[in-house]
């Protein structure tokens, strides 16, 4: 049987200094672990539409979507391929994050993303930045 890919897009929300991070809500999977906001590419969907939409729905954000910092596959829990997009966004002026989801958010410091329990994807690109934070 042929494996199933599924693509998600990730959001590196910057405003100033600092990214958005949200927090699965209670009754979803890995629920308190935190993540940047974003979710699965629809059918037709490039990953900077895909996260539009997303934000959209999920925060009523507007973003100025720039480029993917970091692309990771990985193997789902079901064993399925998982595809995950990171994309680096500003925030557009006059625009500001609401949970409409009951979802918790907040924004990040740079220098201080390991304040939260991320999503284990979510860690993986943390650590990566942090690295190219250090190496600069």
């Amino acid at each position: 049987m042929k494996k199933r890919v599924t693509e998600v897009v990730a959001g590196v929300i910057f405003d100033n200094r600092r990214v958005l991070a949200c927090e699965r809500p209670a009754g979803k999977k890995h629920a308190g672990e935190w993540e940047f906001p974003g979710g699965k590419l629809e059918k037709g969907e490039n990953p900077a539409q895909a996260l539009k939409r997303e934000l959209a729905e999920e925060l009523a954000l507007d973003v100025l979507v720039l480029d993917e910092m970091y692309r990771l596959s990985t193997v789902s829990d079901n064993g399925n391929e998982l595809v995950l997009h990171f994309l680096r966004a500003l925030k557009k002026p006059g625009s500001e994050p609401s949970a409409c989801e009951n979802q918790q958010f907040c924004w990040l410091e740079l220098d201080r993303l390991d304040g939260v329990k991320w999503l284990k994807t979510d860690l993986e690109f943390v650590e990566f930045i942090s690295r190219k934070r250090v190496n600069k």
